[in-house]
């Protein structure tokens, strides 16, 4: 999906669909915590959970599994487990046109 494709007041978005469109606009990679934050803050998601940010990052995991995936995963901890916040999320070349 692209940026331009959602009218950002028509409707609230999955925390997928914000992410890549965050993600898009940005033009760089970015952690779940900063994806989220500016989501909320531009009124594409609420959330009344506790634990939003868990929320998002299951989605973008689950996307990165399914064929033709519109985020990449690009880890900055090196090939030990991930730690908080040594994940940055991006979308693929052409993903935001194709999507």
């Amino acid at each position: 999906m692209s940026a331009s494709r959602f009218d950002k007041g028509s409707h609230e978005m999955t925390f997928l669909e914000a992410a890549i469109v965050v993600i898009s606009e940005a033009g760089r990679p970015m952690a779940a915590s900063e994806i989220l934050a500016r989501a909320i803050l531009e009124g594409l998601v609420t959330t009344a959970g506790q634990t939003p940010e868990a929320t998002l990052t299951k989605a973008l995991y689950a996307e990165t599994r399914r064929p033709g995936a519109r985020v990449q995963k690009l880890s900055i901890a090196g090939p030990v487990r991930a730690v908080r916040g040594s994940v940055r999320w991006t979308t693929p070349p052409g993903a935001a046109s194709d999507a």
